[in-house]
């Protein structure tokens, strides 16, 4: 579940990523597009981290 939550995170990323990029003040553009960039960019990793787990209940899990 947290996979999704994290490509949601890519998502929001992406969005304020091309949304920077259609406002025509400088500043605010360069805000915003560094924001998308680094939540985009948390996202992914928190994304790749979670898809390289083992997938939870595997039957090679010793019972305690």
């Amino acid at each position: 579940m947290r996979t999704v939550s994290a490509s949601i995170v890519v998502l929001a990323g992406a969005l304020i990523l091309s949304i920077g990029s259609m406002v025509s003040h400088g500043d605010t553009q360069a805000t915003l597009q560094l924001i998308g960039g680094a939540v985009g960019g948390y996202g992914l990793v928190v994304w790749h981290t979670e898809m390289r787990k083992p997938a939870g209940g595997s039957s090679h899990e010793p019972r305690t």
